[in-house]
């Protein structure tokens, strides 16, 4: 029966990783793990983020409508009121101002989020239209 040499420190025979090898292939593991934790949640604010914009675009959409089938002529300055709104309480702000022709009103509409105990009140879409008295109905 043959004998199998030892392996000693330093020898060429050697089989397995080292423990610094380990360790460093760990490290470099572990980097990249963080990196694409912090990329996830980043990209999770910013979807939701944009999620409310879109909703709060949507709603903006509907009041703007809502002024023109009503039929009645904007009043002029300011009015704003909180709604609730798929589970979510928000708050819009119409301003409305003359402009150069009289038959025609600029409107700026504003949606947000409204107050709550963890957040301040957060503006997120602003639009203007300019509405004339004969489009109104």
């Amino acid at each position: 029966m043959g004998t199998r040499p030892k392996l000693t420190a330093g020898s060429s025979g050697r089989r397995g990783f080292s423990l610094i090898e380990v360790l460093v292939a760990l490290l470099i593991l572990g980097i990249a793990f963080g990196a694409s934790v912090r990329v996830v949640s980043q990209s999770t604010t910013l979807l939701q983020a944009l999620n409310e914009r879109t909703e709060a675009d949507v709603l903006l959409s509907e009041r703007l409508g809502e002024l023109r089938l009503t039929g009645q002529w904007p009043p002029l300055g300011e009015k704003s009121e909180s709604f609730t709104a798929n589970s979510r309480q928000w708050y819009w702000r119409r301003i409305t101002t003359e402009t150069a022709d009289r038959d025609v009103r600029k409107v700026e509409m504003q949606v947000g989020l409204e107050k709550t105990e963890a957040m301040e009140r957060q503006l997120l879409v602003t639009r203007f239209a300019y509405i004339r008295q004969m489009d109104v109905l």
